[in-house]
């Protein structure tokens, strides 16, 4: 989805210049004197630094809300390990806390990564959102909801598991939080709107380049490379406003990590 519209914004640039450079041949001589064009440039100028600035705003607001997000995962992965571990800890009583916990980090890595390879074992999937757009899900709400139900459940004999128990209370805290972070997270952040008026100047700008750049080989050679390189400028703002899916995407390493860890004897 983001290379196709990556690819129409290219399209608009391309079209821009071509349609600047047919309507060159159209011109005055009076509208090819050194004050005329240097009041264009000045014009240009002033477009090109606006649509910079934006563009190189839109670029550091998308990548530091995307290293936010892989943060959240991180925290998200380390969480659940930290909740497997003590659960562990408990002993024979927790065991099937462990089985839901693993169920619940297999049936996420499945959902949020649809692309990757599935998890093995037994999970939901796939799992339905208790409304429309939403990221919470009825299957991981009851999933939480038994994690809960069981930790009260547990009945603790001695200072150790006291100690235990209270432990995995705090934890599933962390691991509710940390979902709910992520479920708040509106899907997507960046203004539509925003987006076009930012196309609409560079397509602006470069129909004055079309307009005012001398017909030659080299000049629509560059022409051509700076519009791939703007488009490209824009396709990491899309990209990076997705975080999940995409050559650019979130790691789904933390919560494999994770899910090792539960794995493992």
């Amino acid at each position: 989805m983001e290379i196709l519209e990556t690819l129409a914004i290219l399209a608009v640039l391309l079209g821009c210049t071509l349609l600047g450079r047919w309507g060159r041949r159209w011109l005055k001589d009076h509208h090819k004197t050194s004050p005329t064009t240097e009041s264009v440039r000045a014009i240009a100028a002033i477009v090109a630094t606006i649509s910079g600035l934006v563009l190189g705003l839109l670029v550091n607001s998308g990548k530091t809300e995307f290293d936010a997000h892989a943060e959240t995962y991180r925290r998200y992965g380390i969480a659940l390990a930290d909740l497997d571990r003590h659960l562990r800890d408990y002993g024979v009583p927790a065991t099937p806390l462990r089985t839901v916990l693993r169920t619940f980090t297999a049936a996420v890595i499945a959902d949020q990564w649809p692309d990757e390879p599935h998890p093995s074992g037994p999970y939901p999937s796939p799992v339905h959102p208790v409304q429309p757009g939403s990221g919470e899900t009825a299957e991981y709400t009851a999933m939480l909801t038994d994690m809960d139900d069981g930790i009260e459940a547990l009945s603790p004999s001695g200072a150790r598991q006291d100690r235990l128990a209270a432990l995995l209370r705090q934890d599933l805290r962390t691991v509710q939080a940390i979902r709910w972070s992520l479920i708040e997270r509106a899907p997507s952040d960046l203004s539509p709107i925003l987006l076009g008026v930012l196309v609409g100047w560079l397509a602006a700008l470069f129909l004055i380049f079309g307009l005012m750049s001398p017909r030659n080989r080299l000049t629509a050679f560059v022409l051509v490379l700076s519009a791939v390189s703007v488009a490209s400028s824009v396709y990491l703002i899309i990209d990076f406003d997705s975080d999940i899916g995409g050559p650019i995407s979130v790691s789904s390493r933390p919560l494999r990590d994770a899910l090792w860890h539960m794995d493992r004897p």
